[in-house]
């Protein structure tokens, strides 16, 4: 197999017209992770396609937001990824009363990989999740006991 190589510091640019497309940039990557080194070293890597990784546990539940919160740390002057979770919201295929609310937890190595399937962590009809009104959030790590969605 070929390989390419390419100095990519500049990160993900899809704003400027591709003749004027700024150096050490990417404009596309599609079945691609990216893959942390150590010493501020990152590798890109074409995946073969998708695999499912996780289901929800209810299947009328329609994902309608959700967040990444990395648990970072230093070690040896070189910031590595412990674990990540994808907090998941859901609401249920239902209109009127019937606004069941669910949000899920799924844990990640710092490869990408589940390490675990879909957890609920809270369900309750009077969250009114609906699948007309989508979450915007973002989440954030404050310690080992502590991690936070806004």
């Amino acid at each position: 197999m070929n390989e390419s190589i390419q100095l990519v510091n500049g990160g993900l640019n899809l704003d400027a017209d591709e003749h004027f497309q700024p150096e050490n940039t990417i404009r596309y990557g599609l079945n691609g992770r990216i893959f942390h080194l150590g010493g501020g070293n990152y590798t890109w890597k074409n995946m073969e396609g998708n695999e499912v990784a996780f289901s929800i546990c209810e299947p009328t539940f329609t994902p309608i937001g959700w967040c990444v919160i990395r648990n970072e740390y230093t070690a040896s002057g070189s910031v590595g990824v412990v674990k990540e979770n994808l907090i998941v919201f859901s609401a249920k295929d239902g209109t009127g009363a019937d606004n069941d609310g669910e949000i899920g937890v799924v844990e990640f190595d710092s490869d990408g990989l589940a390490l675990s399937g879909y957890t609920a962590i809270y369900h309750h009809a009077k969250l009114n999740f609906t699948t007309e009104n989508p979450i915007e959030c973002f989440g954030y790590f404050e310690n080992d006991n502590i991690q936070r969605v806004y």
